[in-house]
């Protein structure tokens, strides 16, 4: 299975261009889902009480997953 860390920045963007292209949707939609879909898994790794957050860089492609403390 491919972990994020495998798949290189800009072919990240560049498969959200295509989802967008072929769904007919915002590529901005397509982002915060896939920034979605990260978080969860962050939350399923390291716990559902940490706020976990994921954000993708739309110029870099880079992830950045976060854990906000109060």
């Amino acid at each position: 299975m491919a972990t994020t860390a495998d798949i290189p920045r800009l072919e990240m963007l560049q498969v959200a261009d295509m989802v967008a292209r072929e769904k007919g949707i915002e590529r901005e939609e397509v982002l915060e889902a896939m920034e979605q879909a990260i978080q969860k898994a962050g939350r399923a790794k390291y716990g559902l009480e940490h706020d976990i957050r994921a954000e993708i860089d739309r110029k870099s492609g880079e992830i950045k997953l976060l854990r906000y403390m109060q």
